[in-house]
């Protein structure tokens, strides 16, 4: 006699799905509620609960799997909507809840700061072809976008490769997601056309003019400033094969220099840091004392410069008296990391005196230190040439467009100090064109003619035509099927092989949008995380 089993192991395994989602609801919960305590007191700062969020996140993906094969309407529809209530509220409660004071930079303070600036200052709002610099990288990344203003700061996951890469390469920071304005050289601030800046300090005198002051926080004028739109007074086929060839960012600024002005000097001239170690602290810090002198004669701004050779941390001290490396919430910090502002920072105006410049190395070395001088009579004399080469523009802002009217008494290429994206689409006196670029792909160029010239620049993102078209169709689709839904469903009830494949393909069609949206990315961003952790280790030790 045979007996047919009655169990049903499909419902087993719905049943068991159930019950393992519900309760890994509060287990997520509970890791994500850890990431974030952390999170919010440490930031970026504490790698070691990211092995928390690395299990929340493993947990979750689980979950949706679970979920899926659960087939258990209420019970899903319940769960997902436990879990985008448990994310909402822990992303509330992370970046907008009070914050301590090694928190993430969205803390309250800092936005607190950039709406101070904002109403304590008259800052350059109606003209956004002026810039504003954060001077010490007191204010929030996206000061900008708070306080109205045009300025360089900005999330990098917002400007292109080719951008960050030049940005850096001038001495302004790109720490962690953001680019930065602390850094550069007066030469390149002027040609990002900074004109406004913000301190907590008294900034050089040579190169800023204070213009007001409230609650300690200072506004400043740049002395040195250039106009929106500058022309290129060398072939830009060479100039672009000079600049690839243009290794240390002291390189890269007389690069620039000599193509802007026509001059075949130097404007910034580097000095290896030749020194003597004094002393030598406990073994388990590996800190020494180094002694260097440099002797300058004619007025000139002072940058120390890190090459690639450089490793560690160290600590400055010009005549006596500490070089301020401000940032975030430390603007009392004196300790500069060599990745910090790319390696360049500025330490004032000397004129005829031996410098005695101590160096506190946590690495036990001063290797790839460089001096980097700046003499301010050259920088007056190339602010000066590229002004008077430079046409008179008119511009206006509109918000998604560039427009600007010269009447230039020659031909050139125009460099304009806005980043470059395939979006942007040109007119050039009503005529379409292709807008060029300049600085390997940065920023905007384009050919300007002897006379009038009326330029228009309008920012059409990629993809937004088709995405309109896409999500029109889509829609109609959707109201397609709920309007006939009974008929659908009659037909693929009596064409049940057309109705697995209708469910096939629509899985298939649902794989390929995880792995593009969601798996890439997140692989992208792991490979990402791994070099950036590497980094902040190398700062902690």
């Amino acid at each position: 006699m045979k007996y047919r089993s009655n169990i049903n192991i499909k419902l087993i395994i719905s049943k068991i799905c159930n019950i393992i989602s519900i309760a890994l609801i509060p287990t997520i919960a509970f890791y994500l509620w850890i990431f974030v305590q952390g999170f919010r007191e440490y930031g970026i700062r504490d790698m070691g609960m990211y092995l928390t969020y690395g299990l929340a996140v493993l947990l979750l993906v689980s979950l949706y799997v679970i979920v899926f094969f659960a087939k258990e309407e209420k019970i899903t529809v319940a769960v997902c909507a436990s879990m985008v209530i448990i994310q909402a509220f822990m992303g509330y409660y992370g970046f907008i809840a009070p914050q301590k004071d090694l928190a993430v930079e969205c803390q309250a303070v800092m936005l607190e700061k950039d709406e101070e600036v904002k109403h304590s200052f008259d800052l350059p709002t109606a003209d956004l072809s002026i810039r504003t610099k954060d001077v010490d990288g007191m204010l929030n990344a996206n000061y900008p976008f708070v306080t109205e203003t045009s300025g360089l700061n900005n999330w990098s996951w917002g400007t292109s490769n080719d951008l960050r890469s030049v940005i850096s390469r001038m001495g302004y920071a790109t720490s962690y997601t953001r680019l930065l304005e602390t850094g550069g050289t007066a030469f390149s601030d002027a040609l990002l056309r900074m004109q406004t800046a913000v301190s907590n300090r008294d900034l050089n005198s040579d190169l800023y003019t204070q213009i007001q002051e409230k609650n300690g926080t200072k506004l400043y004028s740049f002395d040195h400033t250039l106009p929106f739109g500058i022309i290129l007074k060398c072939d830009p086929v060479r100039f672009e094969e000079d600049l690839k060839g243009a290794g240390s960012y002291p390189e890269f600024t007389n690069t620039v220099y000599r193509a802007f002005t026509g001059f075949d000097d130097e404007l910034l001239t580097t000095y290896p840091v030749t020194s003597v170690k004094e002393t030598q602290s406990d073994d388990s810090q590996s800190e020494s004392l180094f002694r260097s002198y440099l002797s300058i004669k004619d007025r000139s701004i002072l940058y120390i410069f890190c090459s690639d050779d450089a490793q560690g941390t160290y600590e400055f001290a010009i005549n006596g008296e500490k070089v301020m490396v401000p940032y975030l919430t430390e603007q009392d910090n004196t300790y500069f990391p060599v990745y910090f502002n790319n390696g360049m920072l500025e330490c004032g105006t000397y004129e005829n005196e031996m410098l005695d410049i101590s160096i506190r190395s946590l690495s036990d070395s001063t290797e790839g230190l460089y001096y980097a001088v700046m003499p301010v009579d050259k920088l007056d004399r190339a602010i000066e040439t590229i002004n008077e080469n430079s046409p008179h523009l008119e511009t206006h802002f509109g918000k998604a467009s560039l427009s600007m009217y010269t009447d230039s008494s020659r031909s050139g290429r125009l460099f304009i100090p806005v980043g470059y994206n395939s979006s942007w689409k040109l007119k050039i006196n009503g005529k379409n064109a292709t807008p060029g670029s300049m600085m390997s792909g940065a920023f905007l160029a384009v050919d300007i003619k002897e006379g009038q010239n009326f330029i228009e620049f309008r920012y059409v993102p990629t993809g937004l035509l088709p995405g309109v078209f896409a999500s029109v169709l889509g829609i109609g689709i959707l109201i397609l099927i709920i309007k006939y839904y009974d008929r659908i469903r009659s037909f693929t009830a009596d064409k049940a092989r057309f109705g697995s494949v209708i469910y096939y393909a629509g899985a298939a069609v649902f794989a390929a949008v995880i792995i593009l949206f969601y798996v890439i990315p997140i692989a992208k961003w792991i490979s990402m995380e791994v070099r950036v952790f590497s980094m902040f280790r190398q700062f902690i030790t």
